[in-house]
């Protein structure tokens, strides 16, 4: 992890993995991993900032209702909301494509759209989505240009 972190200076956000946070800037957890913190989600929430500290946090969601609860987690940095498309990276997911573009304006926190994300999507007309996370399909463009 701190030979990634030298090679690369931009923010670095784990999956799921809180024992190494230390050596990121964030930490990123989805909605079954935060009931292994609490049962109860502001609990696991505050539990998980408490560990983490001024670090950024940022949350799974996958629909509205998930959204609206996640408004009231105020240590949250910002809301993943997905899948967008079908991802390599996961199985079983439910594929929001472009109506998750419309309920992202109903987030508090900022929205970074997640699942199946690719290199080439520009979400720049939709003011409420701040970042996009690419996964697979990093690998893919890299390994074609190499």
């Amino acid at each position: 992890m701190k030979l990634l972190k030298s090679l690369y200076h931009g923010t670095l956000i784990l999956n799921d993995y809180i024992d190494f946070v230390e050596f990121a800037d964030g930490l990123h957890i989805g909605q079954e991993d935060l009931l292994k913190y609490n049962s109860h989600k502001v609990t696991a929430i505050k539990e998980i900032k408490a560990s983490i500290g001024q670090k950024i946090l940022g949350l799974s969601t996958h629909n509205l209702e998930e959204i609206q609860e996640a408004n009231s987690f105020k240590e949250l940095s910002y809301i993943g909301l997905g899948a967008y498309r079908n991802t390599t990276t996961k199985e079983n997911v439910s594929i929001g494509g472009r109506k998750l573009l419309d309920i992202a304006a109903k987030s508090k926190h900022k929205v970074a759209m997640i699942g199946g994300v690719r290199i080439s999507d520009d979400f720049s007309h939709v003011p409420s989505v701040s970042y996009k996370v690419i996964g697979s399909d990093l690998i893919e463009v890299y390994l074609k240009q190499i």
